[in-house]
């Protein structure tokens, strides 16, 4: 995707339509101030959790994995808010990963309607990823927000990648 993109000169880096985030980690390097932002609470929180805690995120990841099921993973999914964020992230990554095509989707009452699946992950991986991204966030503008909030510069760098919605 890298070489796709337009020659710059770019200052700042805007990311609308957050997601996962795969440009950005790839193309961090080259900005000096980047803002990342989504209108997903809990994938915002989760993005401040990373850059904040990753060694707390990555405990708690530790203890889900090991502890599970089926059984666990619908308790997990049915306890899921909290007070912490750092529980917030690592329910919220555990509940993608061991999810049925680790698809993020939400009941109209906003409740988790992600169904299980019994795939693994490899914990380590999911860990290293953690501490990169972690090191890679340092600096960055994380926001809950509505893109139509961003306020790009002449010679700033946009990325759109909106949500697909279903037909």
């Amino acid at each position: 995707m890298i070489e796709h993109l337009p020659s710059g000169p770019y200052y700042n880096y805007y990311e609308p339509f957050l997601g996962g985030g795969a440009l950005f980690f790839q193309v961090r390097h080259l900005f000096k101030q980047c803002f990342l932002s989504d209108i997903n609470l809990d994938l915002i929180t989760s993005y401040h959790a990373v850059k904040k805690n990753p060694n707390e995120v990555n405990r708690l990841l530790n203890l889900y994995h090991k502890n599970h099921s089926e059984n666990y993973y619908y308790k997990i999914r049915d306890n899921y808010y909290s007070n912490d964020p750092n529980d917030i992230t690592a329910k919220f990554i555990y509940l993608n990963k061991y999810s049925f095509r680790g698809i993020y989707r939400l009941n109209r009452d906003g409740t988790s309607a992600q169904t299980f699946s019994d795939k693994r992950y490899l914990k380590l991986h999911i860990c290293s990823r953690i501490n990169k991204c972690s090191n890679l966030l340092a600096g960055v503008s994380i926001c809950a927000m509505d893109f139509s909030f961003i306020e790009p510069q002449q010679n700033d760098f946009v990325y759109f990648d909106p949500p697909y919605h279903e037909s």
